[in-house]
């Protein structure tokens, strides 16, 4: 059995192509994480409830609790934002990379192998992210799924989809 060995990726691209690919990719990795952050304060400032908030709402209810509280516009406004984080994904994930395979160049023997595994680190959180950035846009478009109780009660005009942007 052939061991795989990662000759290529030493050398190609070139260092200084790598830094400068890094550099340039930094701009707006920089821009883009002060948008996130000023997004997520002035949400917190405004409803109480931010982004991560409604990422980890464990519950139905929390979640339909957050989208209450945030309000037909704010949810509009983070569908906007969840774009958004669909390129920050593309750009974080090239920054990343680009920095752990310049590092992972300096390393040697297994560390170095070990490095350029790394490398793959920030694509796989990019297509994880992706998908979560999926369930988002479909729970503030659609509102929260519900199990077969909650769809006969929507039915009925009291369930929690009625009562999310309708109100």
């Amino acid at each position: 059995m052939k061991r795989f060995t990662f000759e290529k990726i030493r050398e190609v691209p070139k260092d200084g192509s790598v830094a400068l690919a890094a550099i340039l990719s930094s701009i707006p990795f920089f821009f883009l994480t002060l948008f996130f952050i000023i997004n997520e304060r002035a949400l917190m400032a405004s409803s109480g409830y931010g982004v991560l908030d409604f990422e980890l709402a464990w519950t139905r209810g929390m979640a339909h609790r957050i989208l209450r509280a945030w309000g037909t516009s704010a949810v509009r406004y983070e569908i906007f934002v969840h774009h958004v984080d669909n390129l920050y994904l593309v750009v974080y994930a090239l920054f990343a990379g680009l920095c752990i395979l310049l590092i992972a160049r300096r390393l040697k023997g297994r560390l170095q192998e070990i490095g350029f595994f790394f490398v793959l680190a920030p694509v796989l959180a990019a297509i994880f992210d992706a998908m979560e950035n999926v369930f988002l846009l479909s729970m503030m478009w659609r509102g929260i799924p519900v199990g077969a109780i909650g769809r006969a009660q929507c039915q009925r005009g009291r369930g929690p989809q009625r009562q999310l942007l309708h109100a």
